[in-house]
């Protein structure tokens, strides 16, 4: 496995991972809601209903495992970029989780570099240690 490859997907999806941290809650809700509601219906077809109380069930199951692992990995994420330097956090998040237009020129200026392979090592450095705080290595 490329630990270091993976460390870079995981901070490149680490901003919609969060924001699914306040969607999935909506969405447990969601089911919940459509439970009661089957539940409280009454009558005929009441072995469809059944069947779609069932479903309602597994899917909210499935619902609460995804949100635990997701703030699994959400906080592993997390606690990995809290073991860098500010200076490095700022690396990461111009590269991979924020990235913006001319983001080697803001962090030359943020960082006092003159030129652009100064970046790019600084960006190295940091990731390995990313790599190492969050697998506790970071070779292939």
């Amino acid at each position: 496995m490329n630990w270091k490859q993976e460390a870079i997907d995981k901070l490149r999806n680490y901003t919609v991972r969060k924001q699914s941290l306040n969607t999935l809650p909506a969405q447990l809700e969601e089911v919940q809601l459509r439970q009661q509601s089957l539940q409280a219906a009454g009558g005929a077809g009441r072995g469809r209903q059944e069947a779609m109380l069932l479903d309602a069930r597994v899917y909210q199951e499935e619902l609460e495992r995804r949100l635990e692992m997701t703030r699994q990995w959400v906080r592993a994420v997390e606690d990995a970029l809290a073991a860098l330097t500010d200076e490095e956090r700022l690396v990461l998040d111009l590269f991979y989780i924020h990235p913006e237009p001319d983001y080697i020129e803001t962090l030359c200026v943020a960082l006092g570099i003159e030129n652009p392979p100064g970046v790019y090592k600084r960006k190295d450095r940091a990731l390995r240690r990313f790599t190492m705080a969050l697998y506790g290595w970071e070779e292939v």
